[in-house]
């Protein structure tokens, strides 16, 4: 898993081992995760409301 922190506002962006966009963290706290299928295809979006 590799993270990275954008910018003055504090997003975390979290990527799996094969480079895709796992999740992203906004600096309301609330997150978007996805999820990929075996093929590669990005298949769930979650989106989490601010704590």
């Amino acid at each position: 898993m590799l993270s990275q922190i954008a910018s003055a506002n504090a997003d975390t962006y979290t990527y799996d081992a094969l480079g895709r966009l796992k999740s992203v963290t906004y600096s309301d706290g609330s997150t978007i995760t996805y999820a990929y299928d075996p093929a590669g295809n990005r298949t769930t979006l979650t989106q989490t409301a601010t704590p």
